[in-house]
C-alpha cells in the first residue's frame, strides 16, 4: 500500500480505473497491468456505486455529437425539413388540390412527430464548447445550451400551423410560419464540420450545399412572388409582353404558374427587372434585387475560399 493512502482510497482508485476500462473489455490495476480478478461482475458494493455515480453522474444516455447515428438522424430530419420547405410555400401560393388529400395530411403529421422527437433528441445530445473545444455531456449544461440556442425556433417549427389555421382560422398566411422548418436544414454546416473525411470531400459537400440553398431560396421566393401578384392579377410576366392576352398566365395550369414565378425569382436574383405593377410588387422586387446581390457576393466569396 502506498504511503499516505489508506486501503479504502486504494480500492476506490482501482474501481475508478476499472470503470475507465469497461469499454475495452479488460481491467487494469493502478500499475497498468492486467488484473483478472478486477472485473465488472466482482465490482460490487458501495465503492463501485459511488465511483460509478462520480464518474458518469447525469451523463448517462447522452448521445455524442460525433456519433454516426446522430449524423444519420440529422440527415433524416434535414430531408423531412426540405420536403416541408418545398411543400409549405407551394401549398400557400398555389393551393393544389392534391395537398388536401388524406395521404398528404398523414405525411405532414408524421413529419411533425419526427420534429417533436428531434427536440427530445437535442436535449440528450452533447455539444462542443466553442472556447475550450471540449465535448460537453452534462445534462443541465446541454439543456441550458439548447434553451439559449435553437429551442424556440425548433418548437415553432414543430407546431402544425396548417392544422391550427384550419381550426382557429387565420388563412393560408398563417401557414407561412411553417417555413421555420427550413432552419433545421442549416445543421448541414455542423454535419460537414464534424464529418470524418478528407478536406477535399468536405469542400465538395460545401459546394453542393451552396447549390442546394440557392435552389431553396429561389423556390421560396418564387412562391412568395406568386402570392403577391395573384392577389390583384395585374402583373404581366416578361415572356407575355408580346402576346395578345397579357394575363394568360393566370388561367394556366399550376405547374406553368410555378415555373413562371420561379423564372421571375431567377431574374430578380441575377439583377433583372420583372415589371412590377403596384406598390407591393415594387417593394418585394426591390427586396429580391437586394437579396440577389448578397447571394451572388456570398457565392463568389465561398467559391474563392474553396478554390484557394
Amino acid at each position: 500500500m502506498s504511503p499516505g493512502i489508506d486501503e479504502d482510497d486504494e480500492d476506490m482508485q482501482d474501481v475508478e480505473l476499472a470503470l475507465e476500462n469497461l469499454d475495452d473489455g479488460h481491467m487494469l490495476n493502478r500499475s497498468g497491468t492486467f488484473n483478472p480478478t478486477l472485473n465488472n461482475k466482482q465490482l460490487t458494493g458501495k465503492s463501485f456505486r459511488e465511483a460509478k455515480r462520480a464518474r458518469f453522474g447525469n451523463k448517462a444516455w447522452i448521445l455524442s455529437i460525433n456519433d454516426p447515428k446522430k449524423t444519420q438522424w440529422d440527415l433524416f430530419i434535414m430531408i423531412l425539413a426540405t420536403i416541408n420547405c418545398f411543400h409549405i410555400p407551394f401549398d400557400v401560393a398555389f393551393q393544389p388540390p392534391l395537398f388536401k388529400t388524406t395521404i398528404f395530411q398523414l405525411a405532414n403529421y408524421f413529419i411533425d412527430l419526427c420534429f417533436f422527437i428531434d427536440i427530445i433528441v437535442s436535449f440528450r445530445t452533447s455539444y462542443i464548447n466553442e472556447k475550450t473545444g471540449a465535448e460537453i455531456r452534462d445534462v443541465k449544461s446541454i439543456a441550458r445550451y439548447y434553451f439559449k440556442g435553437q429551442f424556440t425556433i425548433d418548437v415553432l417549427a414543430t407546431l402544425p400551423f396548417d392544422t391550427i389555421a384550419a381550426i382557429f382560422g387565420g388563412g393560408d398566411a398563417f401557414k407561412v410560419f411553417g417555413a421555420l422548418k427550413l432552419v433545421r436544414v442549416l445543421r448541414l454546416n455542423k454535419i460537414i464540420t464534424y464529418l470524418r473525411s478528407t478536406e477535399e470531400f468536405k469542400a465538395f459537400l460545401k459546394l453542393n450545399k451552396l447549390v442546394f440553398l440557392l435552389v431553396m431560396y429561389l423556390h421560396c421566393f418564387g412562391c412568395l412572388w406568386w402570392m403577391i401578384v395573384d392577389s390583384e392579377q395585374l402583373w404581366i410576366p416578361p415572356m407575355n409582353y408580346n402576346d395578345d392576352d397579357y394575363y394568360i398566365v393566370y388561367g394556366q395550369e399550376i405547374i406553368y404558374k410555378y415555373f413562371v414565378s420561379l423564372h421571375s425569382a431567377v431574374l430578380l436574383t441575377t439583377g433583372n427587372d420583372v415589371g412590377p405593377r403596384d406598390t407591393w410588387m415594387v417593394i418585394f422586387g426591390s427586396v429580391g434585387l437586394f437579396l440577389g446581390a448578397i447571394i451572388n457576393a456570398n457565392i463568389f466569396g465561398e467559391l474563392a475560399v474553396l478554390v484557394s
